[in-house]
C-alpha cells in the first residue's frame, strides 16, 4: 500500500504530459495548415468584359496633329487595336475577369446578331419566348437605352433579365464601350469633337475609362452611392457620369442609324425608365411614320420647350435621318452648345427646333416622368386627366419597380384582349395592393402638416385623418402628424421612425370616381 500512491502519481503525471503533447501537436497542425474557406451563397454578378475596340479613324480628325497626339495619350496601346468593331463570336469573344454566372439564374444570352450591334434579340426559344416579343409592330421599333458606366451595374440587369425579352431591336449607349453579360454597350461619346473630348473637365471620367477601364471608377462615383435626389429636375451635377450625359443625345442618333437604319420608329429612354411596350406599339399604329415626328413630354428650360429625356422621346424615321444629317454637318457647333449647357434633352430639343426638323408633339400624360411610388395619380395637366390615358412610360424607377411593372404588363397582355393599359389600370394593379391599413418604418410622403396641434402618437394622427373626410392618408414622426388628400405609396424609412397609414375605404371610393372617364385615348397631335 505504501508504493501505490507514488505509482499512481507517476502514472497520472505521465498521462497529463502525453495529453499536453498531443494537444500541442494538434494546435501546431492547425496553425500550419491553410484556413478552410467558408462557402457563402453568392449573389449573381455581372460579367464585364474588355471594351470593344474603337473606330479611331472615325473618331478623330488626323489633320489636326495636336488632337491626334492628345488622342494617343488618352488611350492605351492604341496601335494594337483594330480599326473596326469586330464580329464577336464564340471563338473571339473576350474572356471575363468576373465570375461566370451560375446556371439556372434566369439569365439568357443574345444571338450573335445582337452582340454585333444589329440588336436582334434572341433571348428565348420561339416556343418559350414571351408574347410581348411578337406583338404587331414590334419589328418596326428600335428601343435606345441611354445609360452610363457609373449606373449600368445597378440599372441594366433588370433589363437584361426582363424588358429586353420584349424588344426585337434595341441598342444600349453609355460613356464606355464594353460587353456586359454578352450585351454590347456602345460608347456614344467616342466621336465627340476631339478637343472637347480630350480637354473638357466634364470628360475626365471618359478619359479615365479609356485609359484604365472600370478600374478607373471609384466606389463613391457609382449610382448606388449617390447622395443626391435622383428625381431632382436639375439632375446630379456632383456625379461625373451625369455631367457626361448631356453630350450623348445628338451623337447617338447617327450611331443608331449605323446599326439600324431601316426602322419606322425610334424611342430613346434612360436606364431607369420603363416602357409599356404593348401600349407603345398600339399608339404608334395610329401615327404616320413617313412624316418627321418628335414626340415627348413637354418640358421647359427658360423659354425653350423640349421632350423630357427621362420620360422618353420618340422619333419617326424621317426625323431620325434628318437629325443625323444635320448633326453631321454642324457637329462641332452643337458639341460646343452641349458643353455650355447642362441638360442633354434640352440640347436635343433646341437642335430639333432650330434645324426645323419636327415640332414637338406634346405627349403627356402617356409619357410620364414620375415614379409610380411617388406619383400623384389624380393629376390633371393641360385639361388631361392622367388616370384615363394609356400609360407608355414611367421614370426614376428602382430595378424592383421595373420588374414589378414588367410582370404586370405580361399578365395584361395575356388577359386584356388587346385593351390598352391606362394609368388608372396601373394604379389598381401596382399601387393599390401596396397600400395598407398602416405600415411601420414607412413614409408615404404626406405633405399637409397639422398646424397648432401636436399628436401624441400614430393612433392619434390616424384619428385626425379619420375626422377629415377629405383625408386619404397620413404619416407620423416625432409628434408631427401629416395628412394628404391623394394616395401615394411612398418609400421605406431607413431610420425606422415613420408610421404611415391609408384610409382604404376612401381610396376605393376615389378609384370608383376616377374610373368615370369621358376622355383618354391616344395623343395624335
Amino acid at each position: 500500500m505504501q508504493i501505490a500512491t507514488p505509482f499512481r502519481f507517476r502514472t497520472t503525471a505521465a498521462l497529463k504530459a502525453f495529453t499536453l503533447a498531443v494537444f500541442a501537436l494538434i494546435v501546431f497542425i492547425c496553425l500550419a495548415s491553410p484556413s478552410p474557406r467558408i462557402q457563402l451563397p453568392r449573389q449573381r454578378r455581372l460579367r464585364f468584359q474588355r471594351p470593344l475596340p474603337l473606330n479611331r479613324a472615325a473618331s478623330i480628325d488626323y489633320t489636326d496633329t495636336g488632337a491626334a497626339s492628345k488622342e494617343t495619350i488618352a488611350t492605351k496601346d492604341e496601335s494594337s487595336r483594330p480599326t473596326d468593331i469586330p464580329l464577336v463570336d464564340d471563338e473571339t469573344k473576350p474572356t471575363s475577369s468576373f465570375d461566370k454566372p451560375g446556371e439556372n439564374e434566369g439569365w439568357s444570352g443574345q444571338s450573335s446578331d445582337a452582340v454585333t450591334g444589329t440588336s436582334t434579340a434572341s433571348f428565348l426559344s420561339s416556343s418559350t419566348r414571351r408574347s410581348c416579343y411578337s406583338l404587331e409592330g414590334a419589328d418596326d421599333v428600335v428601343v435606345i437605352i441611354k445609360t452610363g458606366s457609373t449606373e449600368s451595374e445597378e440599372k441594366l440587369p433588370v433589363h437584361f433579365n426582363k424588358t429586353l425579352q420584349c424588344f426585337p431591336h434595341y441598342l444600349i449607349f453609355s460613356d464606355y464601350a464594353e460587353i456586359v453579360d454578352d450585351h454590347v454597350i456602345l460608347d456614344a461619346l467616342e466621336n465627340v469633337t476631339a478637343d472637347i473630348r480630350l480637354e473638357h473637365e466634364d470628360f475626365d471620367l471618359w478619359r479615365r475609362l479609356q485609359a484604365d477601364g472600370r478600374a478607373a471608377l471609384d466606389e463613391s462615383e457609382l449610382s448606388v452611392n449617390d447622395q443626391g435626389d435622383p428625381a431632382s429636375p436639375f439632375g446630379n451635377p456632383e456625379n461625373g457620369g451625369w455631367r457626361l450625359d448631356r453630350f450623348k443625345n445628338l451623337p447617338l442618333v447617327g450611331k443608331t442609324l449605323e446599326h439600324k437604319p431601316d426602322a419606322k420608329w425610334y424611342i430613346v429612354v434612360d436606364a431607369d425608365t420603363y416602357v409599356v411596350w404593348s401600349n407603345l406599339l398600339q399608339w404608334l399604329k395610329h401615327l404616320d411614320h413617313t412624316k418627321p415626328m418628335y414626340l415627348g413630354s413637354a418640358t421647359f428650360v427658360d423659354d425653350q420647350v423640349f421632350a423630357h429625356g427621362g420620360s422618353g422621346y420618340i422619333l419617326s424615321s424621317p426625323a431620325m435621318h434628318a437629325a443625323a444629317d444635320a448633326y453631321m454637318e454642324e457637329q462641332e457647333e452643337w458639341d460646343r452648345f452641349a458643353a455650355d449647357h447642362w441638360a442633354g434633352d434640352c440640347v436635343f430639343g433646341t437642335f430639333m427646333e432650330r434645324k426645323q426638323i419636327a415640332n414637338l408633339t406634346w405627349s403627356f400624360p402617356s409619357l410620364q416622368g414620375s415614379d409610380p411610388t411617388t406619383l400623384d395619380w389624380t393629376q390633371i395637366t393641360d385639361d388631361k386627366r392622367m388616370w384615363c390615358y394609356p400609360a407608355v412610360t414611367y421614370h426614376h424607377l428602382k430595378p424592383s419597380t421595373v420588374e414589378a411593372l414588367w410582370d404586370i404588363e405580361q399578365e395584361w397582355i395575356e388577359d386584356s384582349g388587346g385593351k390598352s393599359l391606362t394609368h388608372g389600370d396601373m394604379f389598381k394593379k401596382f399601387a393599390l395592393s401596396r397600400l395598407k391599413h398602416e405600415r411601420v418604418a414607412w413614409d408615404n410622403l404626406s405633405e399637409d402638416e397639422l398646424e397648432g396641434h401636436q399628436t401624441s402618437d400614430a393612433l392619434d394622427c390616424r384619428a385626425v385623418c379619420e375626422s377629415d373626410t377629405s383625408c386619404i392618408q397620413y404619416s407620423y414622426r416625432d409628434r408631427v402628424c401629416k395628412t394628404a388628400r391623394i394616395p401615394k405609396i411612398g418609400r421605406e424609412d431607413v431610420d425606422g421612425v415613420h408610421y404611415a397609414g391609408w384610409m382604404l375605404g376612401r381610396i376605393h371610393n376615389l378609384v370608383r370616381d376616377l374610373d368615370d372617364c369621358h376622355e383618354g385615348g391616344w395623343i395624335l397631335d
